[in-house]
């Protein structure tokens, strides 16, 4: 009888744990569904775990779970683990740390693994912000109806490192309003997109690789402000960077090869604290309009060698008409041509608006060894460059291809000087009489 209980053995977690043979030549640990309410620890001896029902880890005492090295968590059919919850008796943490001793994997339990098999290791809100994952693989996951993703977090800040997210039905990691440290790790082969970021989101995202993903990080509103930095982008199939225009001067140090397009994506946004654009080696895309204005006289700063390409009718705003709207650009090519162009294949006259210094535009604002072209479809400026009670300097610089003017001037005294006009549809300069 001894014998028999060593060989099969039972073992209560809150939930059923039962040890079973699957089949495979070892016995596996079965947690059929449980709230972990105090520290807990799977470890390699009873490794692998097949997880058939739901693991909640929460309590009022923080409880943790821990993951010991070269441990195997096998999850059936969409289940999930939960760390922490919605509510303060809702706490937990969950440490699976391999960088020592061995890799700690999170999977399906498949023969044949696929895409969404389970569903996500999920860090709810009262989550403690000390959890880690560390050298582990999560694959398979995004199967959670809420999360799609192999690791989400909501109002939740783990760190996740040296590790490999990939193979998701939709995103390797999403976050909601979170900011977890994503360093080294390579996020790949997931079917939507690398990293996904919603709310007020702003992780740091550091010297990873995120590979054949559709984006490669995608912020869905301008609210998120990742930093991005360091970080390998190859073979995504759509942009590997999609973010505000208030945060992209915290992506830089990145490499970018093989995306389709090897372009980041601006979203349009309004730009309230200095910034610079750096030559990352790749084209920015401008998706909606830019204004650069605050009360601290904000200043956009772009690098020489820049390319700037704006979608349909978008325009880059210099400040406002008010006095809270204060702006100034900086956009210096002495070292290298700075280009403001079109996003199209063909390039066509007013596809875009224009640069239009408004009244509270900073006078000390320059372009200098810049080529403006084919805009002009900002409908109240008409041209590529526009003044309303501004004064930039424009200094030797290439201004072609406007749907009307190349510049056009109102109540405004900009210094033009050294420049080529060419292929504008009309006057090269167009100036009122108040100017």
């Amino acid at each position: 009888m001894k014998k028999s209980l060593d060989i099969v053995g039972i073992l209560m977690v809150i939930g059923l744990v039962t040890f079973l043979f699957q089949g495979r030549g070892w016995a596996t640990v079965t947690i059929s569904g449980s709230i972990i309410d105090t520290d807990t620890t799977w470890t390699t001896a009873n490794s692998p775990y097949l997880v058939t029902g739901n693991v909640f880890v929460k309590g009022t005492g923080t409880p943790t779970l821990t993951i010991e090295p070269n441990t195997e968590i096998r999850f059936a059919w969409n289940t999930s683990l939960y760390i922490g919850g919605s509510g303060v008796n809702d706490r937990g943490k969950l440490i699976a740390d391999g960088r020592s001793a061995g890799t700690i994997t999170f999977t399906s339990d498949q023969a044949t693994h696929t895409a969404g098999y389970w569903g996500s290791i999920f860090f709810d809100n009262y989550s403690d912000d000390g959890s880690l994952l560390g050298n582990v693989v999560v694959e398979y996951g995004g199967g959670d109806h809420s999360s799609k993703s192999n690791i989400y977090c909501t109002d939740a800040s783990p760190a996740i490192q040296n590790s490999i997210i990939g193979t998701s039905s939709a995103y390797g990691i999403g976050c909601n309003n979170s900011s977890p440290q994503i360093t080294n790790d390579t996020i790949k082969n997931n079917s939507s997109h690398g990293i996904y970021l919603q709310g007020n989101s702003d992780p740091v995202i550091t010297a990873n690789i995120i590979t054949n993903n559709n984006h490669g990080i995608y912020c869905a509103a301008v609210d998120s402000s990742p930093s991005i930095t360091t970080n390998i982008f190859t073979n995504n199939k759509s942009y590997p960077v999609r973010i505000g225009a208030n945060s992209i001067g915290k992506v830089h140090h990145n490499t970018y090869s093989g995306n389709n397009p090897d372009y980041i994506y601006v979203i349009g946004d309004t730009i309230d604290t200095s910034e610079t654009w750096v030559n990352n080696g790749v084209t920015y895309v401008i998706g909606g309009n830019i204004f650069v204005k605050g009360t601290g006289t904000p200043a956009l700063t772009i690098e020489p060698n820049t390319e700037i390409r704006f979608t349909r009718n978008t325009s880059l705003y210099i400040g406002g008409s008010g006095i809270s709207d204060k702006g100034k650009l900086i956009a210096d090519g002495i070292m290298g041509t700075i280009t403001f162009t079109s996003d199209q294949a063909t390039h066509t006259a007013g596809y875009w608006g224009s640069i239009f210094f408004d009244n509270y535009s900073d006078d000390s604002s320059l372009l200098r060894n810049v080529v403006i072209e084919y805009g002009g479809g900002e409908y109240s400026s008409n041209s590529n460059i526009y003044c309303n009670d501004a004064s930039p300097a424009i200094q030797s610089s290439i201004i072609r291809n406007s749907f009307q003017y190349g510049i056009r001037c109102n109540n405004s005294f900009p210094v033009i000087d050294t420049n080529t006009f060419t292929l504008n549809n009309s006057y090269p300069v167009y100036v009122s009489a108040s100017s």
